[in-house]
C-alpha cells in the first residue's frame, strides 16, 4: 500500500549510499511524526559540514535523537 510504512522501518546501507533522503522520503510521505536518530559524530569540518547540511535538508519538523 503505498505511504505505508511498518510499524517500525529500518532503513540501512554504506556511507554515502543515499539512504537519509530515502528515509526521510518514506516518513515525509507518511502521516508519522518524524524522528531522526543520528549517530554520526563530527570528528572534523567536512562531517560537521555534511551535518548541517542534513538538517538544512530535513527542514523544519523532524526531532533529533542524538
Amino acid at each position: 500500500m503505498p505511504g505505508s510504512l511498518p510499524p517500525l522501518p529500518l532503513v540501512v546501507g554504506g556511507a554515502r549510499s543515499g539512504k537519509s533522503a530515502f528515509a526521510e522520503s518514506l516518513v515525509t510521505a507518511s502521516a508519522r511524526p518524524r524522528r531522526y536518530i543520528a549517530t554520526a559524530e563530527a570528528w572534523d569540518d567536512e562531517m560537521r559540514d555534511r551535518i548541517v547540511r542534513h538538517r538544512s535538508d530535513r527542514g523544519t519538523g523532524w526531532i533529533t535523537v542524538e
